[in-house]
């Protein structure tokens, strides 16, 4: 293979290593097209691997070229399979630990699809009966005051009662970063958009009403007044209503089916640990020493958890409560840890390890955890990017980092020019636009986006034969009356951005990130060339399958 063949597979090689690790690498393969040692690829693991690759890292060039650009990437990445073997990468306790976390999930995984999924089922009826008795049918636009007590939010709803305007109490006496904007809060909710009480309380309101009685929130508390409200039919939330339902269901058998496995496995709680789990969640400090080899659990023929296996779910854990006792504990162990822990024998024990599904599973894991690993190794944790390397980066590109030139403005559209010489006078004299928008404006959706229009150096068109008047206006300026084909538009300018450039807080995060990828990438470059030459001697490529093949690729045969 030529360099020139080699360069062209490098993106491939490095973004497509978890990929390749599906493949049914690992044993000698007749009619190989390429080999090391006993391991190869043949036309059948090459259409495979090509079928996983997305669009982006498709190699490009003749047939041929395409085929040894794949074989190319396996072959990077079965080197770097046998670099991290020969490096012990393997056996490091980092290693064996993630390895150990991803196997238990996808055997919990798999016992939960197959034992417990089957056992949950979901009706129409249950859907179409949440979508209606929790309001799900509609999302409302809501505004709000917000009380430091309770006694507050009474005097509030008591000034409501007696005719007081919502917005001008809110300004008053809300204590909420919104207040300004008379309690608005700017969008439609859904029932799973806001805290529960709230959403309680306001979706069962009527348009134009107010909460009778304050809604206590973890900000306080608050009255809330329904301004509008929008249909939702039950098509658009019928699947989210679905899993709702399902994972409720889902939680509940679950936590059933581990109920009996405590009896099956014979779980034990000892005293000793639990007692040091207690004072370690009241001090706030892991244990060490030899407390921390203390068995907490044990349940099966011979699976004992220690204090320093589950002590992580333990310290610092807020739902303790500032008085943590061995109950407390326990259960928070039972929630967080032994669940799964039982969960995952029972698979064990059900042969769910020994299955197809899984075995395979754990193979390409393997291969996509070394791969990691080295390139971890050997290139990323290789790469520093210094604050004064980022600095260089921005003053060398600065020019380049303009921001684009726009207006934002506060519009007004009224139906007479009558109506919009008045609206000019009054923003003149210092009125706020975004409460004449959301009172005043005929602009659909007016009220939800108060007013906001955003205006480009590219929207001429748009605004016809006042842009220009748009356009130059300064910060602060009030342009109109305008009259478009819908009525008479009055504009109050709020922020002019032309000729800025973006600051370097800007752009640091984004410059950072560029310059780690440009340097792992060529760190990478650097790496894996140097490794191919080192396995060149051990690579066997098979020029005559390879030229067969490409005369009759067989993706174009897929094709036809």
């Amino acid at each position: 293979m030529t360099s020139g063949q080699r360069l062209r597979l490098r993106v491939v090689a490095v973004a497509a290593m978890a990929c390749s690790c599906g493949s049914n690498s690992g044993v000698a393969v007749t009619g190989a097209l390429v080999e090391i040692g006993d391991w190869g690829v043949d036309t059948a693991e090459l259409i495979s691997y090509r079928g996983k690759l997305p669009a982006s890292l498709q190699p490009a060039g003749t047939d041929e070229e395409i085929i040894r650009s794949l074989l190319s990437s396996l072959v990077d990445r079965r080197i770097m399979i046998l670099e991290g073997e020969a490096l012990g990468y393997h056996r490091e306790p980092e290693f064996l630990d993630r390895q150990h976390r991803l196997l238990s999930t996808r055997l919990n995984e798999m016992l939960s699809q197959r034992v417990l999924g089957p056992n949950v089922q979901v009706t129409d009826a249950e859907v179409e009966e949440m979508y209606r008795t929790y309001h799900w049918d509609r999302k409302v636009l809501p505004a709000h005051i917000l009380s430091a007590t309770e006694q507050d939010a009474f005097e509030v709803i008591r000034l409501l009662d007696q005719g007081a305007d919502f917005t001008e109490v809110a300004r008053e006496h809300s204590i909420a970063v919104d207040a300004d904007r008379g309690g608005f809060l700017g969008q439609y909710f859904g029932p799973n958009d806001a805290a529960g009480e709230f959403v309680e309380a306001a979706h069962g309101l009527p348009i134009g009403e107010f909460t009778r009685t304050p809604v206590r929130t973890r900000d306080g508390y608050e009255v809330v007044k329904i301004l509008d409200a929008s249909p939702v039919s039950l098509q658009e939330v019928q699947a989210q209503l679905y899993r709702g339902i399902y994972m409720g269901k889902f939680v509940k058998e679950r936590r059933n089916f581990v109920a009996s496995l405590l009896e099956k496995f014979g779980v034990v709680f000892h005293s000793d640990g639990t007692d040091a789990l207690v004072r370690a969640a009241k001090d706030g400090e892991e244990v060490g020493g030899e407390a921390a080899s203390l068995p907490v659990i044990t349940f099966g023929d011979d699976h004992v958890l220690t204090v320093a296996d589950v002590q992580l779910f333990v310290v610092r854990n807020k739902r303790l409560g500032s008085s943590p006792d061995s109950a407390l504990v326990i259960d928070a162990l039972r929630t967080r840890v032994l669940s799964d822990s039982l969960l995952v024998l029972e698979a064990e024990v059900t042969g769910l390890d020994t299955t197809a599904e899984f075995i395979e599973y754990r193979t390409r894991l393997y291969r996509r955890m070394i791969v990691t690993f080295v390139r971890k190794r050997k290139v990323l944790e290789t790469i520093n990017i210094s604050e004064e390397d980022v600095r260089q980066e921005y003053e060398k590109g600065k020019d380049g980092f303009k921001k684009a030139d726009q207006l934002n403005a506060r519009e007004i559209l009224l139906e007479t020019r009558a109506e919009a010489d008045a609206v000019v006078q009054r923003l003149r004299q210092g009125e706020d636009a975004v409460v004449l928008a959301r009172s005043l404006s005929l602009r659909p959706g007016a009220v939800r986006s108060e007013g906001h229009v955003h205006v480009g150096a590219s929207d001429g068109e748009l605004w016809g034969e006042h842009f220009d008047a748009v356009w130059n206006a300064a910060e602060g300026d009030v342009v109109g009356p305008l009259q478009m084909q819908d009525g008479y538009l009055v504009l109050k300018i709020e922020a002019v951005e032309k000729d800025r450039l973006r600051t370097y807080d800007e752009m640091r995060l984004g410059l950072t990130h560029r310059l780690k990828l440009g340097r792992q990438y060529r760190a990478f470059e650097v790496y894996i060339e140097g490794l191919r030459e080192r396995f060149t001697d051990r690579v066997v490529w098979h020029d005559d399958s390879i030229e067969a093949l490409a005369e009759r690729p067989p993706w174009s045969e897929a094709a036809q």
